[in-house]
């Protein structure tokens, strides 16, 4: 299974992408934590390059839950103001 790293190049790659069409994007992915561990996050790229929002699912599927918990709580703001666009969010189901 492939797993992306928010710092990794191809975080970096999307991350310019995404200012130089000049739009925000909102994207779930699994992410390699450690050598063992991943959990699922979703991400608000900005305009500029930037990362608004990190945050891990709040209830992981059975198998993921069983093994590493559930997320702390510090996921619960999710919502950011998007200049041009408004307020943006993810479902995390």
């Amino acid at each position: 299974m492939s797993y992306l790293k928010r710092d990794s190049p191809e975080m970096r790659t999307i991350q310019k992408c995404a200012a130089a069409n000049n739009i925000a994007i909102c994207l779930g992915f699994s992410e390699k934590l450690t050598m063992t561990r991943s959990t699922c996050h979703s991400h608000s790229l900005a305009k500029t390059e930037n990362i608004k929002i990190h945050r891990r699912k709040i209830k992981p599927t059975h198998v993921d839950r069983t093994v590493y918990g559930e997320d702390s709580g510090g996921s619960l703001m999710n919502i950011v103001d998007e200049p041009e666009v408004g307020r943006v969010g993810a479902l995390s189901c």
